[in-house]
């Protein structure tokens, strides 16, 4: 899941920059390995955040169990993200993302954004209420 808060008026340029996105990761365009280590930073030195409260380490501790992970993966982890390599990055994505498939799920001021997004031709549009309930084109 992506996602973005925008200004109507940039709508359609914001969606193409994500079908970009999601086209280039997936191989079009190469990761930089300036990217990939500024990624691992970021990653990497925030995580010591996700520990700080109880219920943070509770949380934390959930996932062990939800996700079956192995008892060492809190100390591995660092280590694990700084052995990722750019290719590693193509991999994943090309069986994780598939842009072909993707479904947007846009909000805003119809009569602002829709004129863009239709222009942009990305397939099927179905309007919905803020229930979920489809109304009308």
């Amino acid at each position: 899941m992506a996602y973005a808060q925008v200004h109507s008026q940039v709508t359609s340029e914001s969606l193409t920059e994500f079908v970009k996105e999601f086209n280039g990761i997936t191989g079009a365009i190469p990761v930089t390995q300036e990217e990939l280590q500024d990624t691992k930073q970021y990653i990497t030195l925030r995580y010591p955040r996700e520990f700080e409260t109880i219920s943070q380490i509770s949380n934390k501790l959930g996932e062990l169990v939800t996700y079956n992970l192995p008892d060492d993966y809190f100390s591995t982890f660092v280590s694990s993200i700084n052995a990722v390599t750019a290719q590693d990055v193509v991999t994943v994505a090309k069986k994780y993302i598939t842009p072909d498939k993707m479904m947007y799920v846009i909000m805003g001021d119809l009569k602002t954004i829709e004129p863009g997004i239709k222009a942009l031709n990305l397939g099927e549009i179905h309007y919905l209420d803020a229930d979920g309930n489809s109304v009308g084109e």
